[in-house]
């Protein structure tokens, strides 16, 4: 089937959809439940609400209509300020600004608030969220006090980049917020939501083995220059019997190891057996928007393949099996793996394009894959829903792909087009490619039925309750304990957790140590691939 007739026919088969009304809280007890079961143009109605927003979630554009799109605790503190009289307005925004847990503010698990606090004009907020455009996002002064504030609505798992524009023009941090992430132009304050799971792998572990990167040059005849080459061996290599190992090919090479941090999740995935010893190749672009995506793309893939491939192989032990060698990069980077894979596969049979750039050049990349021979190829493909044209684009081509009988995974982040996102899945394709003992034989995409949270023991209890749940493989989970105004109480368990069962007792107690009262509480279980809540009661 072309391209073409197979658009066609999906575009018929979704445009069948019609919008719906889901209500809270008859069809659903929550915002966040109703709003993650929504499609696109649906409406989200609150109870009693007549205030009408359209909001972006999920990749769905949907109309969200409450009483307020504040949540209870923000609402409350600002009718209370409103109400004071001007004198003591300053001591409560003080008293809220020491009792909020962290900037920006996230409430009720899907509404966050920047706030901003001191002396000035206008405040703007621009980020993955927006396109970057702060035209339309002006933060909103609280009565008269020098407190500013935006609401927005965004899934529980988001994860994105963001700075504040003071004045129209002056692009800062967050002064209150200490999370930053570095960006290829710099840093740029982090927004994690609350079940957002922050990827550990990528920090320095200096309790376990580490591998060696090596520098060398390579000069091309092709490209008529000389760039810089960076080379990862596994722990060992020197010493390993051996032959050879698998290998991966980093597009934009250094930016992965200064701002994806790929050494240490290599080093972390290969310690915890996740994944197998293997050698990277990063690899710079000298003139990049050319080489990667438009004049120079074909002379560049001249190079990879005829230059660079032919170096690197003499030089390390490196497998020859095209399924044993892997190729990713961000953007036009994920571009030009998915064009440098598909025209050579008997030298790289693994493609991990990143938010690739389909768009370029016309789409040319992307109607060469669908209107072409399939290849024998295996593809890990992941793109953000804060990135609209490229989720388009990835959607598209994991559908076709699948249909054409192409072994792949893909996955959608609540991201945006950030090294923050990109650096936090490189071990899923990683491990999805070069599966390591403690994943089995099995892939993870296939394993994952294995997840599960039991129910609690004793259930009603006092004063302690064990809680019960198994991963199918390796994970960096969270286990958090929540009131029924969705408050945390406490966290249980965060970080690695290896492969199995486990248990823990909760006490009844929150982060304080103190004993909490009877009722209702619930405890979720998250990690970057699954998220599940149960419901238990404590009966003092």
């Amino acid at each position: 089937m072309s391209y073409f007739r197979w658009f066609l026919a999906v575009s018929l088969v979704t445009g069948l959809a019609v919008a719906e009304t889901i209500r809270v809280p008859e069809d659903y007890p929550t915002a966040r439940l109703a709003l993650e079961a929504a499609a696109n143009g649906d409406t989200v109605l609150i109870s009693g609400g007549s205030v009408s927003r359209n909001v972006y979630f999920n990749g769905n554009d949907v109309v969200l209509i409450g009483q307020s799109l504040l949540g209870n605790d923000f609402r409350n503190f600002a009718n209370r300020i409103t109400s004071l009289p001007t004198a003591e307005r300053g001591a409560v925004v003080d008293s809220f600004m020491s009792a909020v847990p962290g900037f920006p503010f996230a409430e009720a698990d899907v509404f966050c608030y920047f706030i901003y606090r001191g002396s000035t004009n206008s405040v703007a907020v621009a980020g993955d969220f927006n396109g970057w455009n702060p035209t339309n996002a002006n933060l909103s002064r609280l009565a008269d006090t020098n407190f500013w504030y935006r609401e927005y609505v965004f899934e529980a798992d988001a994860r994105l980049d963001y700075k504040l524009v003071l004045n129209g023009s002056q692009w800062i941090l967050d002064p209150r917020n200490p999370n930053t992430v570095s960006g290829g132009f710099g840093p740029n304050s982090e927004l994690a939501m609350p079940d957002y799971v922050q990827p550990t792998e990528i920090a320095a572990n200096p309790a376990i083995a580490h591998g060696s990167v090596f520098d060398t040059t390579i000069t091309s005849a092709i490209l008529g220059n000389s760039r810089p080459i960076r080379i990862y061996t596994p722990p060992g290599y020197a010493a390993a019997t051996t032959d050879s190992f698998p290998m991966i090919l980093f597009h934009d090479g250094l930016e992965y190891l200064a701002l994806a941090n790929v050494k240490n999740i290599f080093d972390n995935l290969i310690d915890q057996q996740r994944i197998q010893s293997l050698i990277g190749v990063f690899v710079h672009p000298i003139d990049r928007n050319n080489e990667l995506g438009f004049t120079k793309r074909l002379q560049y893939e001249a190079f990879i393949i005829d230059e660079l491939m032919p170096l690197v192989t003499s030089r390390y032990r490196i497998k020859s099996d095209p399924a044993a060698r892997a190729m990713t990069g961000p953007s036009l980077g994920g571009l030009i793996t998915t064009q440098i894979c598909y025209n050579h596969p008997d030298v790289f049979g693994l493609a991990a394009p990143f938010s690739p750039s389909y768009w370029a050049n016309d789409r040319v990349v992307f109607n060469e894959v669908v209107n072409g021979p399939v290849q024998p190829l295996k593809f890990y493909l992941d793109w953000g829903t804060y990135e609209p044209s490229i989720m388009v684009d990835g959607r598209l081509m994991s559908d076709y792909l699948d249909t054409a009988g192409y072994e792949l995974t893909w996955q959608e982040w609540h991201e945006g087009h950030s090294w923050g996102s990109w650096r936090a899945h490189v071990d899923n394709a990683l491990e999805f490619f070069f599966p390591g003992s403690a994943l089995g034989t099995g892939q993870p995409a296939e394993i994952a039925e294995g997840f599960e949270l039991f129910q609690n023991y004793p259930n009603p209890f006092n004063p302690e309750t064990t809680i019960r749940f198994q991963l199918p493989f390796p994970a960096d989970i969270s286990l958090k304990i929540f009131d029924l105004l969705g408050r945390e109480v406490v966290t249980l368990k965060s970080g690695f957790a290896a492969q199995g069962e486990h248990t823990v007792v909760w006490n009844g107690q929150n982060t304080n140590g103190e004993t909490v009262g009877s009722g209702f509480y619930f405890y979720r279980l998250v990690s970057q691939k699954f998220s599940e809540t149960r419901r238990m009661l404590l009966i003092r």
